[in-house]
């Protein structure tokens, strides 16, 4: 962070570093793994069905 501070660019891999570290390691980082933000990084599943309209393979 001393880096921004000094007018630099954040390490973008280093973040999804971090964060994937905290999602892998839920016991260690329960308070993060039940925080909304954590829900950002799981998206819903799509599921494709043959009815529905915007039907796509």
């Amino acid at each position: 962070m001393v880096n921004v501070l000094q007018g630099n660019m954040l390490d973008i891999q280093g973040l999804r570093d971090i964060v994937d570290l905290m999602r892998k390691n839920e016991e260690y980082f329960a308070e993060f793994a039940n925080s909304d933000t954590a829900k950002l990084f799981t998206p819903p599943i799509f599921e494709n069905k043959k009815k529905a309209h915007g039907y796509w393979f």
